[in-house]
């Protein structure tokens, strides 16, 4: 099956500028990208932190840049991964992804993590760290999973009394992304 999201004959996502060349349509998603999170550090989205919050927040860092943002992925998908030597992560089935990301987002949200706002239980941060793996994992949008996945994860702390370290994050966003 070909991939619907892509520019016939390319590996290129179909974009709002036509852009053809990944190399260009990189550089333009992270400049149009960087100016929507910043606006969502100082205008979250409003919500529940459920699906469709997930979904909003998706829509809103990539609206500027693709057709397909703040929709659930309609394929399967691999990703080349080069901390995996060009491996991917198994994704959810994007028949399973709405499925699993509602229920991983209700898991979520019926945890206490008051502790995290004291440290008084280290084993929450364990808990937090792997509920963002979990998250990622499902990768429910066909592009941009990292950075909606960071950006409502670190809005959910907010929310719940507890802060991410932003700069921490951002130095090492590498890292995060590999890890």
């Amino acid at each position: 099956m070909s991939d619907p999201y892509l520019y016939p004959g390319t590996t290129v996502l179909i974009n709002h500028f036509n852009i053809r060349d990944q190399a260009k349509l990189d550089s333009k998603e992270r400049r149009e990208t960087l100016k929507t999170l910043k606006g969502l550090y100082d205008n979250p989205v409003k919500g529940d932190f459920g699906l469709a919050h997930l979904l909003e927040l998706h829509r809103r860092i990539f609206a500027p840049v693709y057709p397909f943002a703040g929709e659930i992925r309609r394929i399967d998908m691999v990703k080349a991964e080069e901390k995996l030597g060009g491996g991917s992560v198994e994704y959810a089935p994007f028949h399973l992804a709405r499925l699993q990301a509602e229920h991983h987002l209700k898991q979520l949200n019926a945890c206490d993590w008051s502790g995290l706002s004291d440290l008084s239980r280290a084993q929450d941060m364990a808990s937090f760290a792997g509920m963002i793996v979990d998250l990622w994992k499902i990768h429910p949008f066909r592009e941009g999973n990292t950075r909606t996945t960071m950006t409502f994860m670190h809005q959910f702390a907010a929310a719940k009394g507890f802060a991410l370290d932003r700069e921490l994050i951002r130095a090492n966003a590498e890292y995060v992304r590999h890890a």
